[in-house]
């Protein structure tokens, strides 16, 4: 089973436990992979099941929808020189770098999900690493006063924050 990037981990990992309580003898081999990953191991036979998103008018996959993931693009208040709105532009961003999680394709070309042409960015190996260096990157920028050092990150942050509240007991 592959468990794939987007995935919020407390919900992923509680269908799991909630499964696996009601079928002790069933082995998990579980693997996590990013963006194309999930699906080339699926495709090539590695994978029996992949928790991830898929293309849904791909007629050779059978899914159940289990939860709807929303990124929203974020950065620290005053980093960036513009006001933020609704409508930033790629141009407005091409100076700011970009922390982007690795494909794990392993075959095929890796594909470029949303990326600025022409903008600097770092590559992570997994949205942990995205939210540690973001995080770090916009308090270094902050404590610098030097807007250009920030880093503009899908929301990985309020992603898990939302996600550890909802796995929070009240």
């Amino acid at each position: 089973m592959i468990v794939g990037d987007l995935c919020p981990l407390p919900p992923t990992l509680g269908l799991l436990r909630r499964f696996f309580e009601s079928s002790p003898a069933t082995q998990l081999d579980l693997h996590f992979e990013a963006l194309g990953g999930p699906a080339e191991r699926l495709s090539d036979g590695s994978a029996d099941l992949i928790l991830h998103y898929v293309d849904k008018t791909d007629p050779n996959l059978e899914f159940i929808d289990l939860l709807e993931v929303r990124l929203i693009p974020v950065a620290a208040d005053g980093i960036l020189r513009f006001p933020i709105t609704r409508s930033i532009t790629p141009d407005q961003m091409r100076t700011y770098v970009q922390c982007v999680i690795r494909d794990s394709v392993r075959l095929g070309p890796s594909q470029s999900y949303h990326l600025v042409e022409g903008a600097p960015h770092w590559t992570v190996s997994d949205q942990s690493m995205l939210v540690r260096i973001s995080v770090r990157r916009i308090k270094i920028a902050m404590a610098s006063g030097c807007p250009a050092a920030a880093t503009w990150a899908i929301a990985a942050l309020r992603l898990n924050a939302a996600a550890r509240a909802r796995a929070s007991p009240a």
